[in-house]
């Protein structure tokens, strides 16, 4: 059977620190690697995200399970725009994926804790509550001004690189393929909270605008969680298809 062909965003080499020349490539999730994708975010994903490492769901195996079916709902629902950095071979299939960055097209009226409760779920384990009063708390801080200009956008549901492969400027390129994403399919906006030094940087680059910030501090105490001290904040920033 032909193996579902996938778009290809971009592709680029990166020099390691030995001087050796990686070739990668970010191109849209094949549907047969669904479930390398799932792997890849209980793997790395919620256990270096700062959201969800603050929450915990990595510490529950029962949280990380219904933390995978949250987001079987969620994408079911709607579905997200996958992407993946893997290497650049002359195959159309890949042997691993390296990163990962996920968008919803989202109305500003549907919030996340509205759209879960859509699905008629009720979360069952505290650290899933947690990530999502996370979200809950941090959903005033969305400039109003900003959501009243746009019919819908993509919303980013997180960026993350293998520990092995950071450095390379994967997270550059991801933010620049939400760019491009907006371009193909003519949608006008698309943001994210930058919880990383590293994806803030990237999209410092690129051109982002910050539009909220929070300590981590007030975060904090606003959710009685420990948010540790990787960044001096975390910043909502967004970016509009040729700004």
């Amino acid at each position: 059977m032909a193996l579902e062909k996938s778009k290809v965003w971009m592709r680029f080499a990166s020099k390691r620190q030995d001087g050796s020349i990686v070739k990668l490539r970010i191109q849209d999730l094949p549907k047969h690697r669904m479930e390398d994708f799932m792997t890849f975010l209980t793997t790395y994903f919620i256990k270096d995200e700062s959201f969800h490492k603050a929450a915990g769901v990595y510490k529950s195996e029962k949280a990380t399970e219904e933390y995978k079916i949250i987001l079987n709902g969620m994408y079911e629902a709607n579905p997200p725009q996958i992407a993946i950095c893997c290497l650049d071979t002359e195959s159309e299939d890949f042997d691993e994926i390296l990163a990962v960055s996920t968008v919803q097209l989202v109305s500003p009226e549907i919030s996340l804790e509205d759209a879960i409760g859509e699905m008629g779920m009720k979360l069952e384990n505290k650290e899933t509550q947690a990530l999502l009063n996370i979200l809950v708390v941090l959903s005033p801080t969305f400039p109003k001004s900003v959501k009243e200009k746009y019919e819908n956008y993509y919303e980013g549901r997180g960026i993350i690189v293998r520990p092995d492969y950071r450095g390379l400027r994967i997270a550059s390129q991801i933010v620049i393929q939400r760019r491009l994403l907006c371009q193909e399919y003519k949608v006008p906006m698309t943001c994210a909270w930058m919880t990383s030094l590293g994806s803030q940087k990237a999209a410092k680059r690129d051109g982002w605008e910050t539009i909220a910030e929070i300590t981590l501090e007030e975060l904090g105490n606003l959710t009685g969680l420990d948010f540790g001290k990787d960044v001096p904040t975390y910043k909502l920033m967004m970016a509009t298809p040729n700004s």
